[in-house]
């Protein structure tokens, strides 16, 4: 009862403490916002500043929490090398997890910063304090439909290039997180019979990909497109494991903040 009490009070103390650092990023971020009726470029400039000092605030909570994550040292170096250069840089995640996003600020502002995009669902720029604030950092919201999203998509992009802010556009291109309800396993058959109409074998540890969106964005980004996939484990064991594995863990927040767990990142660069 009393390791069940600590670890719930470890867990809000942590989350109080990052709701804080955002709540003084929308602040921040909404102070500067009169600035991008003069100018979109000085605006760009002032957030991503903001960024840098909140994104790594941010990030020092899971950090004490325990959260460690890995990564192949060469791979690491590889892609921090095109951020000396590349415009834009795709990262395309498997949702192993519903803190993805965690990770990408994490790979964003680690060694040499760059600005992080999302390519998300278009309700999240609604949530209180997060949707909010990454509504101002100018993220891309879809709606599920190919003929209206591709042209917000372009359009994003283009005003990025216009300005000539650097970032790198993240995205889980499964698009969906599948927990152990009635509703869920059928979503996960749906996806095992997609994959054999195309002859493959179907995926057991990751769904079927949005391709649409992928493809409209990989049309932007040239040759600087990667793949990663994610790991979490805690206690030597793995957490997300086959999708119908009925031990399998969707790590969230309060996964993250309650206890320590590691997570390995693997790089693919997509030629």
């Amino acid at each position: 009862m009393f390791t069940e009490m600590f670890v719930r009070a470890r867990t809000y103390f942590y989350f109080t403490l990052m709701t804080f650092v955002g709540c003084w990023t929308l602040a921040a971020l909404l102070l500067v916002l009169p600035i991008r009726i003069v100018s979109l470029h000085a605006y760009r400039a002032l957030s991503g500043a903001i960024l840098e000092i909140a994104v790594p605030a941010f990030l020092l909570t899971p950090a004490l929490a325990g959260l460690q994550v890995k990564v192949n040292k060469e791979h690491w170096a590889a892609q921090m090398h095109n951020r000396t250069w590349a415009p834009m840089t795709i990262v395309m995640c498997n949702h192993a997890s519903r803190v993805d996003w965690m990770l990408a600020l994490w790979c964003g502002y680690v060694d040499r910063t760059v600005r992080v995009s999302f390519l998300t669902e278009g309700p999240m720029q609604f949530l209180p304090i997060v949707g909010w604030m990454r509504k101002l950092c100018e993220d891309i919201f879809v709606w599920r439909s190919f003929k209206v999203d591709k042209p917000r998509i372009d359009a994003n992009i283009e005003s990025f290039k216009r300005t000539n802010t650097q970032r790198a556009l993240f995205l889980a291109i499964e698009g969906a997180i599948v927990d152990k309800g009635e509703f869920d396993r059928q979503y996960i058959q749906e996806c095992a019979a997609f994959c054999e109409s195309l002859g493959y074998k179907p995926f057991e540890y990751v769904l079927t990909p949005r391709y649409k969106g992928v493809h409209a964005l990989a049309q932007h980004a040239g040759t600087e497109v990667y793949s990663v996939t994610t790991a979490f484990v805690r206690d030597g064991k793995l957490m997300n494991k086959k999708l119908m594995d009925p031990a399998r863990i969707v790590p969230d927040l309060f996964t993250i903040l309650s206890a320590p767990t590691e997570v390995t990142c693997h790089f693919d660069r997509l030629d």
